[in-house]
């Protein structure tokens, strides 16, 4: 202020006016000062010229919705992680200069989709154009209705990633079709068919990767499904005028497409929902990668993958969200040994690596902490900017230049830093933080705010856990990636995958009953403690309040675990059929990974073998054990979670 104050003096502003911007300032713990400043147009008491005018712009202090489904670790008792923005309050002094400045309405913002796409599409592709103005508008509906009407989860900022990501698969699947014809496969489509189905391709994957995946609810991305099918369809068949009405029908299964060509470019793969063809992507890339045994091929480790793929060749800012466990890290490594440029070395068997037509990756790695300040973050920014700087010295031709990426780990830890240092992320990621030659990559455990996501491609990475194929699937891709052998004979995987569901059902259900026997102590109840707890809100709430539950103690390493040590011992047996052979070290694995906590729960695996080739849907549980001192009986647990839930209420009762 004191600069810009002696700059208004200067005769260059004698009869000019000097506008200041502030922005972001409610961001930092100045605003004292800043009141001063705009309200008495002075600072430290002295006053500002006459021809200063200030401007400022700020987020919302507003609260996020309760019953909205968050990603990610979440700090129940932080009151600022409750928050929409991490911002302080405004001062009230101040509150009288503050003008809403709203939100776009839904025709606005459609005229503003067509503006920023239309670029993509040339003239004859009228049609085509207006048919992806109206999915994209739809994406942006379905999504703000999916987080409770909040305005700020989808922003213009998504329009402008969305194009870049259409001309990213454009390129793409040129290069991909490049790649399969040099390693022994047919060319499927004529040059002239292949730009148009490339584009259809494009639009409909790049609507997927900026949308779908930011849901983690399965039902929500089912429902995005359904919601989006009809337009797609129009998409998919936008080149096929010459068909008649009867044959364009759509009949419930995704089988009956009539766009040929599509189906002709899949190389023989089916689909049931437009999904899938993002999802055929990331199985292929992930099969480009090499992977260590242990790793299990599952569908977090594919869209993490390919996300980082793509964020490293566009530069688009990328933030991934998840719980610990879920291949956030596992996959930056993945993907930076991978991508070599002209290094890259051919798999077995093949010609050409497909990653040799892609940049090589320099990798800049920060962590952050709860002392990480503003500084920090600036200084990393600079320092990969300034390695750029000198390989773009040192080379006349850089067409194929490295990628100097960063990788901030730990994000949600840093936000909690009492300088809010992610405050900096604001400008540097702002306009795409496109900065040549760089790409930022964030890796966080917790849910971050909404300043910070929107100006990134966000990918809120689903926790497996309690979604039992999704279980079996991953164990069978790390069994069969330790042993073809024991992979084949169909028993670990189910076994495993159906221990941990059940065991951490119940492992659950056991907290709650451990802090309901607290309650009833501490208020000296007798008899059914419903009489006092008689919502279940007030049920939720005490569960958040007791702190010796540990919510979040056990995760997905723990499964990984399991998985892993029994596949390695299992190797070892001449007979992995052998119920006495296998049971033991099945047994005495789960134990070692659950371990660690005050009440424990035994699993009769006797149970488990009783039914192997139902696929092992039945396990004994023995949920109440003498240390939680009730009088329910034990019970054999069967059947589907309807039942689980209704004999869960008549133990507690009792």
């Amino acid at each position: 202020m004191k600069e810009n104050n002696k700059k208004a003096k200067s005769e260059k502003y004698k009869n000019k006016e000097l506008w200041i911007f502030f922005d972001e300032i409610n961001t930092c713990l100045s605003l004292s000062l800043l009141t001063e400043i705009f309200i008495n147009r002075s600072f430290n008491g002295e006053k500002l010229e006459s021809n200063i005018r200030l401007i400022g712009a700020c987020n919302p202090y507003r609260k996020r919705k309760e019953l909205i489904e968050r990603c990610g670790l979440t700090r129940e008792d932080d009151e600022d992680d409750q928050l929409v923005y991490k911002v302080e309050q405004l001062p009230q002094s101040l509150l009288y200069y503050v003008f809403s400045f709203g939100s776009l309405r839904d025709d606005d913002e459609k005229k503003y989709i067509r503006s920023i796409i239309q670029i993509l599409f040339t003239q004859e592709e009228e049609k085509l154009r207006d048919l992806t103005t109206e999915a994209v508008s739809k994406c942006h509906i379905f999504l703000r209705k999916s987080f409770g009407d909040d305005p700020s989860i989808v922003s213009l900022r998504e329009i402008a990633r969305f194009k870049t990501c259409v001309e990213f698969f454009e390129d793409y699947f040129l290069k991909k079709n490049d790649f399969l014809e040099k390693n022994g496969e047919s060319k499927h489509l004529k040059d002239k068919e292949a730009g148009k189905v490339y584009k259809i391709k494009s639009i409909i994957c790049s609507i997927y990767l900026c949308y779908y995946i930011r849901l983690t609810n399965e039902e929500k991305r089912g429902k995005f499904d359904a919601e989006l099918q009809k337009i797609l369809l129009e998409i998919a068949n936008v080149h096929e005028e010459e068909k008649n009405e009867d044959e364009k029908k759509y009949s419930g299964l995704f089988e009956k497409i009539r766009y040929e060509k599509l189906s002709q470019d899949l190389r023989g793969k089916n689909f049931e929902n437009f999904s899938d063809l993002l999802k055929i992507e990331e199985e292929f890339l992930l099969d480009q990668i090499e992977l260590d045994k242990g790793i299990g091929k599952n569908q977090l480790l594919k869209e993490n993958i390919f996300l980082l793929f793509l964020a490293v060749v566009t530069k688009i800012p990328l933030i991934i969200v998840g719980k610990p466990g879920t291949g956030k890290s596992l996959s930056a490594q993945l993907i930076y040994n991978s991508m070599r440029g002209k290094y890259s070395k051919p798999k077995e068997g093949e010609k050409t690596n497909f990653f040799e037509k892609y940049p090589q990756i320099n990798q800049t790695y920060f962590q952050g902490s709860k002392s990480t300040t503003p500084e920090d973050v600036e200084e990393l920014f600079k320092k990969t900017e300034d390695l750029f700087a000198i390989y773009k010295k040192n080379n006349k031709s850089y067409d194929l230049a490295p990628i100097y990426m960063i990788l901030f780990d730990e994000l949600g830890l840093a936000e909690k830093s009492p300088s809010n240092p992610l405050k900096v992320l604001h400008s540097k990621l702002e306009y795409g933080g496109k900065t040549e030659g760089t790409c930022f990559i964030g890796i966080s455990n917790y849910s971050l705010d909404a300043a910070k996501v929107n100006r990134a491609l966000s990918l809120s990475v689903p926790n497996i856990e309690d979604k039992l194929d999704q279980l079996k699937d991953t164990s069978k891709s790390i069994v069969e990636s330790i042993s073809d052998d024991i992979y084949k004979d169909n028993i670990i995987f189910n076994i495993i995958s159906r221990a941990y569901e059940r065991y951490k059902y119940y492992l659950n259900f056991i907290k709650k009953l451990v802090v309901l026997k607290q309650y009833v102590k501490n208020k000296n109840i007798k008899g059914k403690i419903f009489r006092e707890i008689e919502t279940e809100q007030e049920y939720i709430s005490l569960l958040k309040r007791d702190r010796s539950i540990k919510s979040e103690f056990h995760g997905n390493r723990d499964f990984y675990n399991i998985t892993k040590g029994v596949a390695i011992e299992g190797s070892r047996l001449n007979n992995i059929s052998d119920e006495k052979q296998i049971v033991p070290k099945i047994n005495n694995s789960i134990e070692r990974n659950f371990g660690g906590i005050s009440y424990e729960i035994d699993i009769d695996f006797d149970l488990v073998f009783e039914d192997i080739k139902d696929e092992m849907k039945i396990l004994k549980e023995d949920i109440l054990n003498e240390k939680l001192n009730t009088n329910a009986d034990k019970k054999n647990r069967r059947g589907n979670e309807e039942e689980d839930e209704k004999k869960k209420k008549k133990i507690i009762i009792s």
